[in-house]
């Protein structure tokens, strides 16, 4: 009997949620009446939360590209010396998993800061009816999107669009101050285990806030309840900092 063709590359994008709705009915489809295939995704799974549970640290990108890529190797050869679900595949899977989390390591600030210049150069929706930008969201996103009204602080709403940070979709909005200054505001579900180091930690009103530079712009995460919030701006890094601090509540 001639062995079925199984989605191997395609359940690591079913897992990620990367596929689109028609490609996700057909490996969920799959997924479902093949043994192999359910024991491989739950492996990945496994790997998964264990890879994000390891110790975090900053090794060099070199050594990270070469643990890379030697898994990455290593888990082609266990998948093409397949001898059975017990044996070849959860390691293919796990050494997968570990090669994805050690090379994840994502530069999600410099991912935030792309999607700012991306929003101010392509707004969805431009008004400055926060409302009615919140309600725009709604329609769009899986999470309540809060829009502050920072006219106190000198800034007023130019509009926002929904966007992508890395695989997270978020809600992105700017805002314009004096001298035509922008902030730019980003909300998505995540978690501040996918950062890396900040250059600096801050506190504000028992809220935790991480700093990060890239170039001359300035990205601010802080945790607010499921929500990831980021303040974005070229403006001095005090100056996005306060406004994160304007913007943020404790949840």
């Amino acid at each position: 009997m001639t062995e079925p063709l199984h989605p191997d590359l395609e359940l690591q994008d079913l897992l990620d949620n990367r596929l689109g709705a028609a490609e996700q009915a057909r490996v969920q489809a799959h997924v479902d009446a093949c043994e192999r295939c359910r024991a491989e995704l739950d492996t990945m799974r496994i790997a998964r939360v264990a890879a994000r549970q390891l110790p975090r640290f900053d090794a060099p990108a070199g050594l990270r590209r070469d643990l890379i890529n030697q898994l990455g190797n290593r888990a082609r050869q266990a998948q093409s010396q397949w001898r059975g679900l017990a044996y070849g595949l959860p390691a293919a899977a796990a050494l997968v998993l570990i090669a994805v989390y050690l090379g994840s390591r994502r530069d999600l600030p410099a991912a935030a800061v792309r999607s700012a210049v991306s929003a101010n150069g392509a707004l969805e929706y431009v008004t400055t009816d926060h409302a009615g930008l919140e309600r725009f969201f709604a329609g769009r996103l899986p999470f309540h999107t809060r829009v502050f009204d920072l006219a106190m602080m000198n800034y007023r709403l130019v509009g926002g669009r929904v966007g992508q940070i890395e695989s997270h979709q978020a809600a992105i909005y700017t805002y314009a101050g004096p001298g035509d200054r922008r902030l730019t505001c980003e909300m998505y579900t995540g978690s501040l285990d996918e950062l890396p180091k900040p250059d600096e930690r801050r506190s504000h009103n028992d809220i935790s806030f991480l700093v990060y530079k890239r170039g001359a712009t300035t990205a601010v995460f802080w945790v607010e309840g499921d929500l990831i919030c980021v303040a974005v701006s070229d403006m001095p890094t005090d100056e996005v900092v306060a406004l994160a601090f304007a913007k943020a509540i404790k949840v």
